[in-house]
């Protein structure tokens, strides 16, 4: 599982609490509905089209990954303005993009691969290919002292692409599987 689906409410009534304290007002009742369909290993994170929000981020309900190869799949069922996946440490906020926290390595559905950028809508570190809709995401999180902590992925079976290196020293505690979405999501 992903998260509680109570987990996954208060962090979306948490975003709408802040989206007001900035000014946004919402036209329909404040809280919708969270969509959370867990499965035996698959699960579904969707927002409400009424979600006023930009940002929110999830992690896998799942131990904290300190060393060893990990691995896993992410399918986008539908596309949302931007999908990003990745991991996060435990530390990570939920209602900002994971890109820009130092806690945050995440690769977008627009190819750029994110950490640390400090603000959101980039600089974007690198550019690799796109997904979108339908399309699976395969990452693999290698933790050993020999690889010195990379995060590599593939689209749709495609061939594995680097997208961070050298993380060892910037994990911390450990990361979490994650994923950032953009509104409507």
């Amino acid at each position: 599982r992903l998260v509680s689906a109570d987990q996954l409410l208060e962090a979306y009534k948490s975003q709408a609490t802040y989206a007001e304290s900035r000014g946004i007002s919402f036209k329909r009742p404040r809280y919708d509905e969270m969509i959370l369909n867990p499965g035996e290993k698959n699960f579904t994170i969707s927002l409400e089209e009424n979600y006023h929000v930009s940002y929110c981020g999830y992690c896998l309900d799942s131990y904290l990954m300190k060393s060893g190869v990990h691995e896993w799949k992410v399918k986008v069922n539908k596309y949302c303005d931007y999908v990003w996946v990745g991991v996060a440490d435990d530390n990570h906020n939920s209602i900002e993009w994971l890109g820009k926290q130092t806690g945050g390595w995440v690769y977008g559905s627009n190819g750029a691969a994110c950490h640390a950028t400090g603000q959101d809508d980039g600089p974007y570190n690198k550019i690799h290919p796109t997904f979108g809709e339908d399309s699976v995401i395969k990452l693999k999180l290698d933790l050993s002292e020999d690889s010195g902590g990379t995060l590599i992925a593939s689209v749709d079976g495609n061939a594995m692409i680097l997208l961070f290196a050298d993380m060892l020293p910037k994990i911390g505690d450990g990361l979490l599987p994650a994923v950032s979405l953009k509104h409507p999501g």
